[in-house]
């Protein structure tokens, strides 16, 4: 008789890739643009919220759409500073090319839609996790 396999859960399973939280990993769009996205809560990412105000410690855990402008404005900072590390294929209107830089990134995350959707990916931990990543490299 075949031994069965057991049910549940691992805690392993809640395991990531801390140096992919630190410095980011790459999450394909369409027609060759692509984002990298560090963890949001990396550790770059709370020096710097303890650096510029531990009152936005508690925005990071609340829904970016409950954010006063103020705290909009401080979190797209955060984010730019160390969540959206780069960009691969973004152009402009006129379909030129716009080189990441920490000051464009600012610019994009203006735009409401991609600011929650970077924040968004960068709190899904499944994008990090140890055990997608090496099945991953096994294929």
């Amino acid at each position: 008789m075949a031994d069965k396999e057991k049910k549940g859960f691992r805690l392993s399973n809640f395991k990531t890739d801390m140096k992919a939280e630190q410095e980011g990993v790459w999450v394909p769009y369409e027609n060759g643009f692509r984002i990298l996205i560090a963890r949001f809560g990396n550790r770059k990412c709370e020096e710097y919220l303890l650096k510029k105000g531990k009152r936005f410690l508690r925005s990071v855990k609340s829904s970016v759409s409950s954010l006063k402008d103020s705290d909009r404005d401080f979190m797209r900072e955060v984010v730019a500073e160390t969540i959206l590390l780069g960009w691969e294929g973004l152009l402009d209107d006129n379909d030129v090319a716009i080189p990441y830089s920490k000051e464009e990134a600012r610019k994009a995350l203006e735009i409401e839609d991609f600011f929650k959707e970077v924040i968004e990916l960068s709190q899904q931990r499944e994008l990090y996790a140890l055990e997608d990543k090496k099945a991953a490299e096994g294929n």
